[in-house]
């Protein structure tokens, strides 16, 4: 029996960040959604913080493979420069 419930697993700092994420789980299989995106839109530049990030939730049985490949991704070098020597790199 899976375990539908719904668990956030990751905290983005903005709507976009969010939904780039969200791309990133779909793309390896995992069905994602983004909580709270509308939300940092209604009170405008006004700092808030975390409390109104949008959120990427995701089915309880796929959150740890979803913090995995989340966790992988923050820790991957910038799109367009090589780990080892800081230079560019024409894989992207």
């Amino acid at each position: 029996m899976s375990d539908s419930r719904l668990v956030e697993v990751y905290r983005a700092r903005d709507s976009v960040h969010a939904h780039l994420l969200l791309t990133h789980l779909e793309d390896a299989g995992i069905h994602a959604y983004v909580e709270g995106d509308q939300l940092q839109g209604a009170v405008g530049g006004l700092p808030t913080g975390w409390s109104i990030a949008p959120r990427l939730v995701v089915e309880a049985e796929h959150a740890p493979q979803a913090r995995a490949l989340l966790e992988s991704w923050e820790k991957a070098p910038p799109c367009g420069v090589d780990d080892d020597s800081g230079d560019a790199d024409s894989t992207c």
